[in-house]
């Protein structure tokens, strides 16, 4: 049975390209990367992580 799975890599323990393979790799997995956001992007930019997590909480 597939789970829903939210990832938040810490700035600069992993490349992009990392996230995006292990994106890949989960199914029916959903990625939303902030742009130039900080480990603690909940406290540097909260509506864009609010935006992009009702979706994922709604469906």
């Amino acid at each position: 049975m597939p789970f829903p799975t939210a990832t938040t890599p810490e700035q600069g323990s992993m490349s992009r390209l990392t996230i995006i393979a292990a994106y890949r790799m989960i199914p029916n997995s959903q990625l939303s990367i902030i742009p130039d956001a900080p480990h603690p992007v909940f406290l540097a930019n909260f509506p864009a992580v609010w935006a992009s997590t009702m979706p994922f909480l709604q469906h």
